[in-house]
């Protein structure tokens, strides 16, 4: 078992630089009327202490500290010791460090006894923010801290979100339920940013610029869709557990009014959620309308490019075809002309000796067409041979069927007149 908690700090260590060498810290404590909250800057070696300190009144402590890029590393990051420091000092095991090194948003609230105390335990990581807060019923007292990633502006300003709540309710810090209630209300905050933000893009304008930045914009419900169902899983447990805690014997009238306070803040919110669901199933759908009406639109755009295309293929085809005829005719008259081409040249030479008659046509110019009729229709049978033997194919292998089909016609007719005229025994 000390292996794997032990392990469980190790990659918690890890997985998490530290990015400055302070801490925020929010404080709260008082009784009644007379409750204070107090903000200060921490040097992070002082937080341990801090947080460890034995209280004998209730008391709310919060520490907020910036981390770097995750990322696994062999050596573990010393800055960080303190906070399985402070998880163990609270009685948890350390197994929590595994469940806050996971990179996916989620949300626990657990019972445990540890030292004959109940504990409230709540972990959580939500846009990049992680937090565990634990309160000590008998004491009263939550010990909460938050690492928030130090790049973007989301999990800060979500983190400045939980710190205005937690002060402007002060009055309620004894409840065991008030980070939960915090963390509720900072919830729903980030989803209505995303269903309150104007400049929706344009509905009418189909392009593709439009289209990305529909896609932010249905990526962004997504999330705030994301957000509302980790506040109905929160709403839910809380609920129940609001439920459960009706019995006030034994508790401090601070602690009972802290509930009161809770409860009434959640039924509040609790009302809000089932619009908040409405609106943003609503502009979810009105997302989903436009990107399957723009790709209805983008697809008939496609359709007719395409036809186009192929109306343009057909006449390059037919442009082609005719360029193709042109070049056939010039190369059949190319292989006319040319054996008496070859043949006159031939004549023509010189060496030969042609006897001068009185006739312009000498008597042995026969010898010309001797020579140039055989060779062109050589030279066009060797061409039909040789480039349109599939056509030659075809015309022979119709022609011999043809010629079968007449056989057996004539030898039905031949074979039925005997039988017509009665010669048949």
């Amino acid at each position: 078992m000390d292996g794997i908690q032990g392990e469980a700090k190790g990659r918690f260590l890890r997985i998490f630089s530290s990015a400055s060498s302070e801490c925020d810290v929010l404080e709260i404590r008082g009784s009644g009327s007379n409750i204070i909250d107090s903000e200060k800057v921490m040097p992070m070696e002082q937080v341990s202490k801090y947080l460890r300190r034995q209280e004998d009144k209730p008391v709310f402590k919060l520490v907020k500290h910036q981390v770097g890029e995750y990322f696994l590393t062999h050596q573990p990051s010393p800055p960080l010791s303190w906070i399985p420091e402070v998880i163990s000092e609270l009685g948890l095991d350390q197994h929590i460090m595994t469940i806050l090194s996971l990179a996916y948003q989620m949300f626990h609230v657990s019972e445990q006894v540890v030292r004959d105390e109940k504990l409230l335990v709540m972990y959580a990581y939500i846009n990049r923010m992680r937090l565990i807060a634990v309160h000590n019923e008998a004491k009263s007292s939550t010990t909460c801290i938050i690492l928030v990633h130090c790049a973007g502006v989301g999990p800060k300003e979500e983190c400045e979100y939980i710190f205005r709540f937690l002060k402007q309710n002060k009055e309620l810090f004894q409840s065991p339920y008030f980070v939960q209630l915090s963390h509720l209300a900072v919830r729903m905050d980030a989803a209505l940013g995303c269903v309150d933000t104007p400049g929706w893009p344009d509905w009418y304008r189909l392009d593709e610029d439009n289209r990305r930045e529909w896609e932010t914009t249905r990526k962004a419900i997504r999330l705030a869709q994301q957000d509302l169902n980790l506040c109905r899983n929160n709403a839910h447990c809380l609920r129940k557990q609001l439920d459960d805690g009706r019995d006030t014997r034994g508790l401090h009238k601070d602690v009972i009014a802290g509930n009161a306070g809770v409860r009434k803040a959640f039924d509040i919110m609790e009302s809000w959620m089932d619009s908040i669901v409405q609106a943003i199933e609503l502009e979810l759908t009105m997302a989903d309308d436009f990107m399957a009406r723009l790709s209805r639109e983008m697809m008939r755009q496609d359709t007719d490019t395409s036809l186009k295309m192929a109306k343009l293929s057909v006449e390059l085809a037919k442009a082609a075809k005719a360029d193709s005829s042109s070049m056939k005719v010039i190369a059949v008259m190319t292989m006319v002309f040319l054996p008496g081409t070859f043949f006159t040249t031939l004549f023509a030479v010189p060496s030969l000796d042609w006897e001068d008659g009185e006739r312009v046509v000498g008597g042995r110019f026969w010898v010309y067409w001797a020579f140039t009729a055989p060779s062109t229709v050589l030279i066009i049978l060797l061409w039909l041979v040789t480039t349109q033997r599939t056509q030659m194919r075809s015309l022979a292998e119709a022609g011999k069927e043809q010629w079968s089909a007449q056989v057996q016609r004539y030898r039905a007719k031949k074979i039925q007149t005997p039988a017509r005229l009665g010669l048949v025994g």
